[in-house]
């Protein structure tokens, strides 16, 4: 795939870097839980931090495969390296919504011209999941949803639930808030597989028909990892659902 015209790229190498670079001790600090809750400030690191793992996606050296490749790397090993629980006052309220906020602008150009960007932005939904924020599980289903998408990010969307399970069985008679809280993101994430799982398919277009299928077998696969037969244990002869 060629990579896309120069009016893709998104910030300046440059600034980049130094925003990266000129948050790094007060990043650091936050992810290991090791600052006092953070606060309005520190919505800069966030995006700092969002912007420099997502928006070299779509610089023009993209074309070089290498500078791909340690795109991907980097944020993959940052997303591992994160302890989801030390993190989560720093992730949850701002990076998260940092991340899927740089993500929605890559993903706004048009995939005819720059399908190298769309693609490879697309690849980084996995370790987004990872870092497991709520926003960022919401955007997920939303694509997974969305009745007008494009499918190259349908499906890498699709690939990136699994990165949300398993699910933990909820028990309402040894649970507190947070029990509640991991139990009604669950749901959310299982019903989006399990609605696009159940969408009609519509047989008219063969070509259609065959990426649904495609498509669903990804949902299946994704859906397979929940790793429970539900999410809430069966009270009254009826599973719980996020409605119910």
């Amino acid at each position: 795939l060629a990579a896309g015209p120069s009016r893709a790229q998104l910030g300046s190498m440059v600034d980049l870097k130094k925003g990266f670079d000129e948050t790094a001790q007060r990043r650091s600090r936050l992810l290991l839980g090791e600052e006092a809750p953070p606060g309005p400030a520190d919505k800069k690191v966030a995006e700092a931090t969002a912007k420099y793992f997502i928006y070299r996606i779509t610089h023009l050296k993209a074309a070089d495969p290498n500078h791909l490749a340690k795109v991907q790397f980097d944020f993959e090993k940052f997303a591992l390296g994160v302890d989801a629980k030390k993190s989560q006052k720093f992730v949850g309220p701002y990076l998260g919504p940092a991340l899927v906020a740089s993500m929605k602008e890559v993903l706004a150009v048009d995939p005819r011209e720059n399908p190298t960007i769309v693609v490879n932005a697309c690849m980084m939904l996995s370790s987004m999941a990872r870092l497991r924020s709520d926003d960022i599980g919401d955007y997920l289903t939303f694509l997974v949803l969305d009745s007008q998408p494009n499918e190259i990010v349908r499906l890498h969307a699709l690939k990136a639930c699994k990165d949300l399970l398993p699910v933990k069985v909820f028990d309402p008679d040894a649970a507190g808030k947070e029990e509640e809280a991991k139990k009604v993101r669950d749901i959310k994430h299982v019903e989006a597989l399990v609605k696009f799982i159940e969408r009609p398919l519509k047989l008219d277009d063969p070509a259609d028909a065959a990426v649904h299928r495609f498509l669903r077998r990804e949902a299946i696969a994704s859906l397979a990892n929940a790793g429970a037969p539900s999410v809430a244990l069966v009270k009254k002869g009826k599973i719980e659902t996020v409605e119910g």
